[in-house]
């Protein structure tokens, strides 16, 4: 019995403790990576509706660090996340997410759907570099788009799907951020002045 319960310690140490370390390593999210979301907390700005309807926007920005192991027991690591959110009256419009690995991901929620549906749109970055990558599958480099009769320019277009009833694209810049997005039916939303 005494050999069992021995044995039984002997494995708890090793692999419940076997990679402890008091130490944790803290990420935080990269400069590069914070430059190309170009959002500030507070900030307020409109989306026009191809219909003519506007949708205020207000935007809220925070941050919080979250541990991550790669097993029980194991040195942790420590990583920052961002969130941007755009506000509504109506509730979460837009949500952007970064952290350390070199992609954005933005889920944009139908203002059609009472903000119910949402469409995930990921933003693929030039790892160190505060740069949006073309040609990546569902992201392409436009030199300008015109949406609701503003043009946009240096312009990546995301894609995601082709439902008439659904976003399917949605249009960013480095300077401005998501400057619209666009139903499979043709229903546009751009960034108004």
């Amino acid at each position: 019995m005494q050999q069992k319960l021995l044995l039984i310690s002997l494995v708890f140490i090793i692999f419940g403790y076997g990679c402890k370390d008091d130490q944790s390593t803290t990420i935080a999210t990269p400069a590069y990576l914070k430059a190309i979301v170009p959002y500030v907390q507070g900030q307020t700005f409109k989306y026009k509706a191809s219909g003519g309807g506007i949708i205020n926007v207000t935007m809220n920005v925070s941050s919080h660090f979250q541990s991550q192991a790669a097993c029980s027991g194991c040195e942790e690591t420590v990583v920052e996340k961002v969130r941007y959110s755009f506000n509504t009256n109506g509730g979460l419009m837009v949500e952007m997410n970064i952290d350390n690995r070199p992609i954005i991901f933005m889920t944009i929620w139908s203002p059609t759907e009472n903000l119910q549906l949402g469409t995930g749109f990921d933003l693929m970055t030039a790892n160190g570099t505060a740069t949006l990558l073309c040609n990546t599958g569902n992201q392409v480099c436009l030199p300008s788009v015109t949406l609701n009769g503003r043009t946009f320019t240096d312009v990546i277009e995301l894609t995601n799907g082709n439902q008439p009833d659904k976003i399917t694209r949605a249009y960013y810049n480095l300077q401005q951020g998501l400057v619209g997005f666009v139903y499979g039916n043709g229903l546009t939303y751009r960034l108004e002045d």
